[in-house]
């Protein structure tokens, strides 16, 4: 009877704390995944310590109907039924393994709990410390763009400027510390909701895996996005900054350097044309040809330091194009003013010049007489028709010939341009020998003169005007090239540096699809100007009359290379994308049956009953054991494939499309000792 009343009270009691145990294995089962806001984490911490501290509450009462089930087994067996005996011992083994399971996991759910509220904490600390120091410098590179336009500051400053970006490149390290503290949030997560899950499922009722958080719904990483996109902005911002100061330093140089030279030049001539345009007309023939010499060596002197003008106009659209958005119209008109009164002073001594030279020429064809001044103008062409013939070589593709060429035009026409008041004025006053000769013989040579130094006058003008358009069109045409191969350039280096990028390797399988994507559509934004940069160039070497087109021939091949390779690059990238998302797919889902799997047999281990010391049980355990051996080693080649699935996708991620490589100490399970039998 006694043994009956222990029976019973032990029974009482084990039922009363299966019930407990499974009221704490659905507490533990329903716990939610990592919250990544720190009161609901320390909440969390909390609820998970209760749970501890109820299950180490309950160690004496388990502990104690444990060696109360022994006993009354040991003592009872001739009183208790078999089943009663099997009963308890069964209940009794299951409290045991659920007790000691559910305090495992808790243990383990709280050490991960902990470890992702310090992963977080420190994630707290440093993103707000990095996003006050982000909004700090971005005030200040805010100034420092601005304060870009004022040039008296703009070498004190260099250095304040140059300090700011290093510190700002010096940053990086900090993004990277930032995101390593995300990262090990999300790993201390990842293996709290693993642990949690592997919980879930080894219950009867096998309850589904719970889902991690999103990404997008993911604060953390929500963060560390924004953070990121926001430091890198800055870092875009500070290197344009970088680069716009070197830029913005130099071209302002240039531009004093330039200035300086033509107020020089124009300085030291200056008084020179005074002299020249202030003198009087002498009233000799040989001292007029004197004057008109001295006039014209000066006039062409202007001609060739017209580039000192051009040069200053060209570094000063430089300045400003490097300031653009940043300077007022007043600041701007402060650069502008300098170099427009010195093209007016230019324009205004150059025309002063030009006028003293006609009225020179005017002067002594005046002087001499109509047969003398027709031979000095037959001369005179004679000397520049040569000195055309000469200049008719075809049109140079060398940026510094071309000018050399067309500068020697300009004084050519400069020339011509002198002397059409001499050949007006030798014409009329040839007109009215004609009408009061009274030579006839001599009135006809004079008349047939005066048309040959019209009719080749005349043509030499035209002839001139359309080789000064000519080269004008190539020079052009060659600026145009110019200036779209350089585009050209810059947006291929750009894009090259993209697409072998580290950073673009370390984007998950959607992101880079998405980037590669992006970068088609730049391609294909891109293909007019390359088509129009090619026709422009072939066009270009294809004009008649040109030389030195090498070069640019060259230039033509290397850019159609560059855009076949840039297409290949792109080609295998796509192609690269496309087996990361399929090598993915196929690993995942793999993985996932392994998983399932993995769990399974688990359980199927767990649910095994101890060892028997009855000879005749231990043979049907033995049987029962080998179906699971056997699945076990034919489960082996799965393992290989999911770890071969793996190390593909691994070699994808790092851009090596070979073979996998041969694992080293990475052999499936089954290649190890086997399942020893008991």
């Amino acid at each position: 009877q006694a043994v009956k009343e222990k029976y019973k009270v032990c029974d009482e009691i084990l039922t009363k704390l299966l019930q407990w145990i499974s009221d704490v294995e659905d507490k533990l089962a329903h716990q939610d995944v990592v919250r990544e806001d720190i009161e609901e984490l320390r909440n969390q911490i909390n609820t998970m310590k209760q749970i501890k501290e109820d299950i180490e509450g309950h160690s004496r009462p388990v502990s104690s109907v444990l060696d109360q089930i022994r006993q009354v087994v040991i003592t009872g067996s001739d009183v208790l039924s078999s089943d009663e005996v099997a009963s308890l011992e069964k209940n009794g083994r299951s409290l045991k393994n659920r007790y000691e399971r559910a305090a495992d996991r808790t243990e383990r759910l709280l050490r991960r709990l902990a470890g992702a509220r310090d992963e977080f904490t420190k994630f707290k600390n440093e993103i707000t410390s990095f996003s006050s120091w982000l909004d700090k410098s971005r005030r200040i590179l805010e100034e420092k763009e601005r304060s870009l336009s004022d040039l008296n500051r703009l070498s004190s400053s260099t250095d304040t400027t140059r300090d700011f970006i290093s510190d700002v490149i010096a940053h990086q390290a900090d993004l990277r510390f930032i995101t390593m503290a995300a990262q090990k949030f999300v790993d201390e997560s990842r293996e709290y909701l693993q642990v949690l899950n592997d919980f879930r499922t080894s219950l009867p009722q096998r309850l589904p895996h719970k889902e991690p958080t999103a990404s997008q719904d993911s604060p953390v990483r929500n963060e560390v996005t924004i953070v990121t996109a926001q430091y890198k902005d800055l870092l875009a911002r500070a290197t344009s900054l970088s680069d716009r100061l070197s830029g913005v330093g130099g071209r302002q140089r240039d531009y004093h350097d330039s200035l300086e030279k033509a107020k020089e030049w124009l300085k030291e001539v200056e008084p020179r044309v005074h002299r020249v345009i202030s003198e009087p007309i002498a009233a000799e023939p040989k001292l007029v040809e004197d004057q008109l010499s001295t006039a014209k060596a000066l006039n062409n002197e202007f001609l060739v330091n017209a580039r000192l003008i051009d040069n200053a106009k060209s570094n000063l659209d430089s300045l400003l194009r490097s300031l653009d958005g940043q300077l007022t119209p007043n600041e701007a008109n402060f650069l502008e003013e300098p170099v427009r009164m010195l093209e007016d002073k230019y324009k205004q001594l150059s025309n002063a010049l030009a006028e003293k030279c006609q009225e020179l020429d005017t002067a002594l064809v005046q002087s001499q007489g109509v047969q003398d001044a027709l031979d000095s103008l037959v001369a005179w062409l004679n000397n520049v028709e040569s000195q055309f013939k000469n200049m008719q070589r075809p049109a140079s593709l060398n940026k510094d010939r071309l000018e050399e060429q067309q500068q020697e035009l300009r004084m050519l026409q400069s020339d011509l341009d002198s002397h059409r008041p001499s050949v007006e004025a030798i014409t009329a006053s040839a007109q009215d020998l004609l009408v009061n000769s009274s030579n006839a013989r001599v009135a006809k040579r004079i008349e047939s003169k005066l048309k040959d130094v019209q009719s080749r006058y005349e043509k030499l003008m035209d002839k001139s005007l359309r080789r000064g358009e000519f080269l004008e069109e190539v020079a052009q045409a060659l600026h145009d090239f110019s200036r779209e191969t350089a585009q050209f350039d810059n947006w291929y280096s750009h894009m090259i540096e993209i697409l072998e990028s580290r950073e673009l390797m370390k984007l998950d399988v959607s992101e880079y699809e998405i980037k590669m994507a992006q970068l088609v559509d730049k391609r294909e934004d891109q293909r007019g100007n390359f088509e129009d940069l090619i026709r422009n160039g072939k066009n270009l070497v294809g004009k008649k009359d040109i030389t030195d087109a090498a070069p640019i021939r060259d230039k033509i091949k290397a850019v159609e290379t560059q855009w076949r390779e840039l297409n290949n690059l792109l080609d295998e990238k796509q192609r690269l994308s496309k087996s990361r998302a399929e090598q993915l797919s196929a690993y995942e889902k793999l993985r996932d049956q392994v998983l399932d799997w993995l769990t399974r047999t688990e359980n199927k281990v767990i649910r095994l009953q101890p060892v028997a010391v009855d000879l005749e049980k231990l043979k049907i355990q033995m049987e029962e054991l080998k179906p699971i051996q056997k699945e076990y080693r034919d489960y082996g080649n799965t393992i290989d494939k999911v770890n071969d699935l793996g190390i593909v996708y691994d070699s994808l991620l790092k851009e090596r499309g070979e073979s996998p490589p041969r694992r080293r100490g990475s052999a499936s399970p089954t290649k190890r000792t086997g399942i020893t039998s008991p």
